[in-house]
């Protein structure tokens, strides 16, 4: 199931966007990445075994390294933290890649504390 599918009640109840539910703090880049991580949230919702788990987050860090990949490089540079925006341009999408990849290590170590885990996958309300 797609996150645009859902009715906008369900989308509010299900999805906190990037960043844990717990916490008002988001990651970096948090709304360059809103529709990953709210599909995120979903997956997470619907829940059921490990292996929708591990699924969820290997689909969360492709669908931001993908999101990296078509995104030209002076928009991202505009997402940079002050400090990195004036590194060559061959690195900028270096090290967003990077901090996807340490997102999704964060997500995968710490995450399971959000997933839905069930007999079957958990209903939509």
């Amino acid at each position: 199931m797609e996150f645009n599918q859902l009715q906008e009640y369900q989308q509010e109840i299900i999805s906190n966007g990037c960043g844990p539910a717990i916490s008002s703090v988001r990651p970096p880049n948090a709304k360059l990445f809103k529709e990953v991580c709210d599909q995120h949230d979903l997956d997470y919702y619907l829940g059921f075994r490990e292996i929708h788990r591990i699924k969820a987050d290997l689909r969360l860090r492709r669908g931001i390294r993908d999101k990296i990949d078509i995104l030209p490089i002076p928009y991202l540079r505009m997402h940079m933290l002050p400090i990195f925006r004036n590194v060559p341009d061959y690195m900028v999408k270096l090290l967003f890649r990077r901090w996807a990849d340490i997102y999704f290590t964060a997500v995968f170590l710490f995450g399971r504390h959000f997933f839905y885990y069930g007999e079957k996958q958990q209903e939509l309300p």
